[in-house]
């Protein structure tokens, strides 16, 4: 799936390297590092108080046209508005990968991730965040009291849904397309006739079958970037928001408080300085990696790079993703491209380049457990060209096989005491044989969901995995699929856990519940890495809860103190 060489120059050459606000002071309240999806929610509402005064730092630019076009996802990627991480080569797993490697695809750009991903809006499992408290000691984060932070961020468009788990007030417009996608039909009727009834994705349940959710309206993309900053960014005097700024290091006092940071803008080194707080929203991998630069993390890791200790914290432990095997249905490669194509688009926000549709079933892998409302595979039927194959000339519409709680752990570290050096990023993944086991009977599972939805008759084939690898095993054995996993399953780029959530005498935990880095004053954390466990779904729409709650937590506590 690519542009014209000539259009996606030209669209990237759109990014712009601006300076919104006042920048002539560099004393602030808070200081936000990254704006991506969280850095964007916390900067609109921090600066709703006219008396604070915020300052956000971008490492990338403002997104590039395509940003805003919901079929150019993948377009993105591999680019300039990319960090492009790679792990390390994987042991148990990418067997069929360039040397065991995953490419893990971030967002540089104002709106992060949420710029360039697939823009399903899920909100996870009202266990998955019941045990954030009850189990890994994060008080106020159970479902009870997250929710209506998942209200406050949406605003519902939304068909087939139960209004009063959804608001129409919020700040993103949310849909659940793809209704005239016949083959998105005929998986969602093949699921149901598994057992499985038709339900809302995000009534904290789950099990069940139905159009994903997507930030999509209008034929638009709507980030965090989109919907919470952009309106105000020229109007709030109070905030400034600067693009292309790399920051390299916090500044402590000699209190071990957070005053500031350095960065490189414009090839030349400044300081700004908080008197609040520091506030990293900078993601699961950039976030620990900042943190232990500047002091925070493992001791002896720190000190083996020459890096002064400030606290001795498990920062870049517990990191873990959803990995997911595709089952992939072809088609013969066409261009998705064409300047007809682009001039409705760009004319009615219209056509072939708003076609996005994606059905989500959330099931049990063990028929017991049917009625437990705490399915182990979601499957994500992605009915539009995601990737093409352009060595076999054609284009791919995978049905991914989600390991919903993966029991693998992996980790970051620094590779240097260098900020511009990528982190050594490990995710073990399939370690635990568990997550193999599960997504082994997942893969059973839609494999007899893919074989019934008359992919032919709708023009595709499906995928013969059994005419490349795994020959040696009995066909759609056991054995067969543990084989076809630990090659082809991989990253749904939700990368979690990193600066773990939890009880401040916990050894474990690296922030509390207010999001304090623990050990040190004037400084949070608010992105992905905190999450204890990550939910049981994709992690956008969690996220952006987080920065809400945080950013209610933060005025709370300066108007208390």
């Amino acid at each position: 799936m690519n542009l014209n060489y000539n259009l996606k120059f030209l669209l990237i050459a759109c990014l712009a390297s601006p300076i919104f606000g006042d920048q002539s002071n560099e004393q602030y309240d808070f200081i936000i590092v990254g704006g991506g999806t969280a850095g964007c929610v916390l900067a609109s509402r921090l600066s709703e108080v006219s008396s604070y005064s915020v300052l956000m730092l971008e490492a990338g630019a403002k997104p590039p046209v395509e940003s805003k076009i919901p079929m150019m996802a993948t377009t993105m990627w591999k680019t300039q508005v990319d960090w492009n991480y790679t792990t390390t080569p994987q042991k148990y797993a990418l067997k069929a990968h360039y040397r065991q490697q995953s490419n893990w695809t971030r967002g540089r750009m104002l709106g992060g991730t949420g710029s360039l991903n697939a823009m399903n809006f899920l909100r996870g499992n009202k266990k998955d965040y019941d045990a954030w408290k009850s189990v890994e000691g994060a008080k106020g984060w159970n479902w009870d009291n997250v929710f209506p932070y998942f209200l406050k961020s949406e605003k519902s468009y939304l068909e087939d849904v139960e209004e009063h788990m959804h608001s129409k007030k919020g700040m993103i417009p949310i849909t659940n397309p793809g209704k005239d996608n016949p083959f998105l039909n005929s998986f969602i009727e093949v699921v149901q006739k598994l057992g499985y009834s038709k339900n809302d994705p995000n009534d904290g349940n789950q099990t069940g079958v139905h159009y994903s959710h997507l930030n999509i309206y209008d034929g638009e993309r709507q980030s965090t970037y989109f919907t919470y900053l952009e309106p105000y960014i020229r109007c709030r005097k109070n905030l400034v928001v600067k693009t292309n700024a790399f920051v390299e290091k916090m500044l402590f006092d000699d209190r071990k408080r957070a005053v500031g940071v350095v960065y490189a803008m414009n090839g030349e080194k400044h300081e700004a300085k908080a008197s609040k707080e520091v506030i990293l929203s900078a993601g699961a991998i950039n976030t620990p990696q900042l943190l232990m630069l500047s002091g925070i993390g493992p001791k002896k890791h720190l000190q083996s790079l020459n890096i002064s200790v400030i606290a001795d914290l498990p920062v870049g432990e517990n990191l873990h993703d959803h990995i997911a095997l595709p089952i992939k249905f072809t088609k013969p490669y066409q261009n998705l491209f064409k300047s007809d194509a682009i001039a409705e688009y760009f004319l009615k926000r219209s056509g072939a380049l708003t076609k996005v549709a994606v059905g989500v079933a959330y099931i049990n892998t063990n028929a017991d457990d049917r009625m437990k409302n705490f399915p182990d595979i979601k499957l994500i039927m992605i009915a539009f060209p995601y990737f093409a194959r352009e060595q076999t000339n054609e284009l791919v519409y995978p049905l991914n096989v989600a390991l919903q709680r993966p029991l693998s752990r992996g980790y970051i570290k620094l590779k240097s005491n260098n900020p511009y050096d990528h982190p050594i990023i490990d995710p073990q993944y399939l370690v635990n044989k568990e997550d193999v086991k599960i997504l082994v009977e997942g893969a059973k599972i839609s494999m007899n969901i893919s074989r019934n939805m008359n992919a032919k008759d709708h023009g595709f084939e499906i995928y013969d995995y059994s005419s490349i690898v795994c020959k040696e095993y009995a066909r759609e054995s056991d054995e067969f699929w543990e084989c076809v996993v630990r090659h082809y399953a991989d990253t749904l780029f939700h990368f979690a856990g990193t600066c773990r959530m939890g009880p401040k005498d916990n050894r474990k935990s690296v922030v509390d519940s207010d999001l304090h880095v623990l050990g040190v004053n004037g400084l949070r954390v608010v992105d992905a890495s905190v999450m204890p466990t990550v939910v049981s779904t994709n992690t956008q729409a969690t996220v952006i809860m987080i920065a809400e709650k945080a950013a209610d937590i933060i005025k709370k506590f300066y108007e208390t103190n």
